[in-house]
């Protein structure tokens, strides 16, 4: 009996950590205090689509610093609903997606939204924007040594890409997207 309660002990603390790194709360406060490096005016970037396997690879080597990451995509079968966990937005208008995030719970997050559309870019920006607002009031009760960290997120886009880069070394993370997009 007592083991059983301990392993249900662990098994509930197991989930309720999973749930808190994936934790959606809304707050519509607008004062967001990430780096807003959005992009809307003429793209810098190729017209052609980019692997979004070999670049997440290349933003990840970017930051030696990042630790283990866990992987969310829009190859997974569930891939609309762990897209949930990144923005509310609607996932219709996603082409593909990637969603890197630290496997033990802290903050470092590394996404890339493709959209068909790159009209849509600004929108699904706001609610990326939305999500790191989200992690900053999650992360003041969860973890407030890592608030600092989500403060100084990047969010921008480019095109029709959204990208979130939160890390020690954003700059580096950022050179490796555009790197991704320039001429062979």
């Amino acid at each position: 009996m007592k083991y059983n309660l301990r392993k249900l002990t662990c098994a509930l603390l197991a989930a309720v950590l999973s749930a808190a790194v994936f934790c959606a709360c809304s707050d519509d406060n607008d004062d967001s205090s990430e780096k807003d490096e959005s992009k809307n005016s003429e793209s810098i970037l190729s017209s052609e689509s980019v692997d979004l396997d070999e670049l997440r690879e290349s933003m990840l080597e970017a930051d030696e610093s990042l630790p283990a990451m866990s992987l969310a995509s829009g190859k997974d079968e569930n891939a609309a609903e762990l897209f949930a966990y990144l923005a509310d937005y609607d996932y219709e208008n996603v082409k593909d997606y990637f969603f890197s995030y630290a496997s033990a719970g802290t903050a470092e997050e590394v996404a890339v939204i493709e959209l068909f559309d790159a009209d849509d870019a600004q929108d699904c920006a706001e609610a990326v924007k939305d999500h790191v607002e989200d992690r900053i009031i999650l992360f003041e009760t969860y973890d407030p040594t890592q608030v600092p960290r989500c403060e100084e997120a990047v969010v921008f886009y480019n095109d029709a890409y959204v990208v979130l880069i939160i890390c020690d070394n954003d700059d580096a993370v950022k050179d490796a997207f555009y790197n991704a997009f320039e001429g062979d």
